[in-house]
């Protein structure tokens, strides 16, 4: 465990899935999902980077 890791809720279709978030290069290259913190909801969105 190098960086901390941050535990993000994503809701889909009513669904509760948790989706660890690091930082931002290594949620690239770990993580192909990137947390945002949008009021009381956490929204997970799919980064593409080729």
């Amino acid at each position: 465990m190098a960086t901390a890791t941050t535990l993000c809720e994503q809701r889909v279709r009513g669904q509760t899935v948790a989706t660890y978030w690091e930082d931002r290069i290594d949620a690239y290259r770990r993580s192909r999902f990137r947390c945002f913190n949008e009021g009381d909801t956490f929204v997970a969105n799919q980064a593409s980077r080729s």
